[in-house]
């Protein structure tokens, strides 16, 4: 199966309490896991589960983030594109 992070992505915005999201895939216990960056929308952090049951509605389940981690604001590059690098470093996984 063929996975868009852009799409899960878009997704994730789609719930009212996600302002930005960005969606990795890392490498984790030597399997492949979707990883899902959230900066809330007006301070109300969403939590996984409720994130998960949203996103079961509209996407397949392997594209679907095993681990999501909230932040006060994406890491940008001066491009103004994500910073996918220092996501890496994020801690607060739930």
């Amino acid at each position: 199966m063929r996975i868009e992070l852009g799409e899960i992505e878009a997704v994730l915005m789609t719930h009212a309490l996600v302002g930005e999201a960005a969606v990795e895939l890392a490498e984790e216990s030597g399997q492949a896991r979707l990883l899902a960056y959230v900066v809330p929308r007006n301070g109300q952090a969403p939590n996984a589960r409720e994130l998960r049951r949203h996103l079961r509605t509209k996407l397949p389940e392997p594209m679907v983030p095993a681990r999501y981690v909230v932040l006060a604001e994406l890491p940008l590059l001066a491009s103004g594109k994500v910073n996918r690098r220092a996501l890496a470093g994020t801690a607060g996984w739930f």
